[in-house]
């Protein structure tokens, strides 16, 4: 994309999907929310580094449909972008949501569209398992045959504290997707875009 293969960026298509984890997640006094603080912060991450822009305002439209009782296991997200040179006037959906029932072969799935105005590029990090079918079960599952992203961001965190050097991700990238979530959840209440309030550092 900064390369200026796909032109000016027009809309991205970002979707991370799972099923319902339980435990701790399902109280949102706890987990500060349900599946849109879960899964809207890893799409929001892979935007802002993608296409080097900040998120100025969000949509949101919340609910609970797959059976987590007591929070919010879907939504959609409108979030409008600005600043970076390939993503002026771009904007954005999310759908984060636990919408994979008991039993699918996967628990999440990362993936995102990208428009822009001489093509398009499809993101889809997961796309190369092995699929096995266990007929005494009567169910599929993937295993998945590229390196462990968990074991590479976590070597990456502690090589960081081991050498006194920032992570890939730093504590402001994480504090923005935060941010991002905290405007949706005030869109979801409202019904309304609401403006991703951000906290300059050093405050």
């Amino acid at each position: 994309m900064r390369g200026g293969s796909l032109g000016r960026v027009l809309a991205v298509n970002g979707a991370n999907r799972g099923t319902i984890p339980g435990d701790w997640f399902l109280d949102p006094e706890i987990a500060g929310g349900g599946a849109l603080i879960d899964h809207t912060v890893h799409v929001a991450d892979l935007l802002r580094w993608m296409l080097d822009a900040e998120v100025k305002s969000v949509y949101a439209e919340i609910g609970s449909f797959f059976g987590a009782e007591g929070t919010d296991d879907a939504a959609i997200l409108t979030l409008e972008l600005e600043g970076g040179p390939i993503a002026q006037g771009t904007f954005a959906t999310i759908d984060p949501s636990w919408s994979r029932g008991e039993g699918y072969p996967v628990k999440a799935d990362v993936r995102l569209r990208i428009s822009g105005t001489t093509g398009v590029l499809d993101v889809d990090p997961f796309a190369r398992p092995v699929r096995t079918f266990d007929h005494e079960s009567r169910a599929p599952s993937w295993a998945y045959t590229g390196e462990d992203m968990n074991a590479l961001m976590l070597a990456d965190f502690l090589h960081g504290v081991a050498e006194c050097e920032p992570a890939c991700a730093s504590g402001l990238d994480g504090l923005r997707a935060l941010e991002i979530v905290l405007a949706a959840y005030a869109s979801g209440k409202d019904h309304e875009p609401k403006a991703v309030e951000r906290t300059e550092p050093g405050r």
